[in-house]
């Protein structure tokens, strides 16, 4: 991790760091520490400075906002980032009508809290209070065959904000949840319009929710966890959703990048796919994002599915 991404999780995490102490756990000079605090204030990151050599991050940095995510974020990217407020029912769904009024992608949607989340195949994602909830509209249009391949780069994306600001190591249960220590952490929901014709997908909303809020899982989600790292969120917000603008789906996912964190390969599973069940040694993961089952010796690709259970450890 480069010393700027360290002295920012520091910074994030604690408030206010001093100089020579900072130098020390990092193991690098106190100049390399300036030099990073210095490339965050030319970024736009807001750091005072304290008495004796110390840095201090300013509040309006730790709270959800645009202001505080478009810091982060930088002026290069392109990515508008809009602020539904500490609640709204779905970001997906207000990412679908700011699309709707006529708001250029890509932009990202973010809210503190969900009224409706929403997971997959129509199930209710629980969104609490304190959490991170976010949906980066994209242009252009994509192969429907390219929204699996989107999923696991935006699985990624979620990965190495996780990795590189809070220090975490998260996995990917394939194709579109995070965890950490066996528990669930995060989710993806990608939506599109799809044109019957064609077969193209526009329109298209990446919805991510991380439980970085303080809370409980309710007792039909036994198997959730909070990470309680709310002052994060303007940080993660803005490394998501520049990397998730940046995907390319010609190029496809990183497929290495993402079975090292894969916690679903090497695994016998069951998955339902199309109506029907399939089970198999999980092998790989394709260009497209797509799972590889091998079938007694016959391998299977499933571009989506549900993991109905494991079968082996």
């Amino acid at each position: 991790m480069k010393v700027r991404e360290e002295v920012l999780r520091l910074l994030m995490e604690e408030g206010t760091l001093s100089g020579g102490k900072t130098a020390e756990k990092l193991g690098v000079s106190r100049t390399a520490v300036w030099k990073a605090v210095e490339e965050l204030r030319r970024e736009g990151i807001a750091i005072g400075s304290v008495p004796g050599g110390g840095y201090r991050l300013e509040d309006r940095n730790r709270v959800l906002s645009a202001d505080a995510v478009r810091a982060f974020l930088g002026p290069d990217t392109g990515v508008d980032v809009i602020f539904a407020g500490s609640r709204v029912d779905s970001t997906n769904a207000e990412a679908l009508r700011r699309l709707g009024d006529g708001a250029a992608p890509p932009f990202v949607v973010i809210a503190g809290e969900q009224t409706r989340g929403r997971g997959r195949r129509g199930r209710t994602f629980y969104s609490p209070r304190g959490g991170l909830y976010m949906t980066a509209a994209l242009p252009g249009i994509f192969p429907v065959t390219a929204l699996t391949g989107l999923t696991a780069h935006a699985a990624l994306c979620v990965c190495f904000a996780l990795e590189e600001i809070a220090g975490l190591s998260p996995g990917i249960k394939w194709i579109n949840d995070i965890f950490l220590d066996g528990k669930k952490i995060a989710g993806i929901l990608t939506e599109a319009d799809v044109d019957a014709e064609s077969g193209d997908a526009g329109h298209i909303r990446v919805g991510i929710g991380i439980n970085t809020g303080f809370g409980e899982a309710p007792e039909e989600c036994p198997g959730m966890a909070f990470l309680e790292i709310p002052a994060l969120r303007p940080a993660l917000a803005a490394r998501i959703a520049a990397d998730v603008a940046a995907y390319d789906p010609e190029r496809g996912p990183d497929t290495k990048a993402y079975e090292s964190r894969s916690v679903t390969l090497g695994r016998r599973v069951r998955l339902l796919s199309g109506g029907r069940e399939y089970e198999g040694l999980a092998v790989g993961v394709d260009k497209n994002g797509a799972l590889i089952l091998d079938e007694g010796g016959r391998k299977i690709v499933l571009l989506s599915g549900d993991m109905v259970r494991e079968v082996t450890p």
